[in-house]
Order: structure tokens, then sequence, then C-alpha cells
């Protein structure tokens, strides 16, 4: 397989990513919204700002994975993965608790507990099982890839 058509399976993978960020974040956000008040708008900011910052913290995600040294074995690939997962996790919490504070006037630090409780463990989670996926697509790639060392030999094309 030519180098540049093995590039479209990280790609596809932040794709992913990114897509199952804002689904995940925007239904939480709308959950999220319950403990703002009940007004009928609140959910749809809870949903929109949850959505957001899930397609943010993807992007964030990715972009931090895609650092990663090609050559990274796979126990260094999972740990960055749960690592990135629980920061960019926590930020997308504070920025859906910080917006819909705004948006239901209720500014308070109560919900700190609940912004921690819930964000690292989200984080945590979707950061260990993107991890695997990661780690599945650099193995992927690597074992695809062409071998230096056949290099000049009929199997390898030369």
């Amino acid at each position: 397989m030519a180098p540049e058509n093995r590039r479209w399976l990280p790609v596809a993978l932040a794709v992913f990513v990114v897509i199952a960020g804002t689904v995940v974040g925007g239904f939480f956000g709308m959950l999220a919204s319950t403990l703002y008040g009940s007004s009928h708008w609140i959910p749809l900011v809870g949903m929109i700002l949850g959505g957001v910052g899930g397609a943010g913290a993807g992007i964030l995600w990715s972009w931090l994975m895609g650092r990663l040294s090609p050559q990274a074995g796979g126990g260094r690939i999972l740990l960055a993965g749960v690592g990135g997962g629980i920061v960019v996790g926590t930020l997308a919490t504070i920025f859906l608790h910080a917006g819909l504070m705004a948006a239901s006037g209720l500014w308070t630090l109560d919900f700190l507990g609940v912004i921690l409780f819930f964000g690292i463990p989200a984080g945590l989670a979707t950061g260990f099982v993107c991890g695997l996926l990661r780690w599945g697509v650099v193995a992927w790639m690597r074992r695809n890839s062409p071998r230096e060392s056949n290099a000049g030999t009929p199997e390898a094309g030369a």
C-alpha cells in the first residue's frame, strides 16, 4: 500500500473522535442543564455548549495524539490517550458549566464537585477507548508499511 493511501486511517479516527465528542458532549450537556433551573431553553443551551465543547475536546485530543512519535509504543500511546482525555474532558466540562452558569445567571462554585466528578472520569474513559483505537491505527500502519530492510528485494518491488 502506498504511503499516501495509509494517511486516511488517522484522519478517519480524528473525524470519528470529533463526531463522537460532539454527540456525547451534546447529550451530557443537555443532562447537565437540569442543574441550572427549569427554563425551557436551558437544555438547548446545554446541548449546544456540550456539543461545541465535545467537538473542541475531540479536535484537541486528536491534535495531541498526532504529536506523538510514530515509533511510540502501545503503552505510551494509551497513557497519552488517557492523560489527554482527562485534560480535554475536564476543559470541556468546565466550558459547559461556565456557559450554563452564564446562561442561567446561577453563579456558584457549588457545582465544582460535579464538574470534577463527571469531567475527569468521562475524559479518562473516552481517552482510554480512543487511545486503544489510536494504538490500533498505529499498529495497523506499522504492519502495512514497507519495510526498509526489504528495500531492493524483489518482494519490495525493486
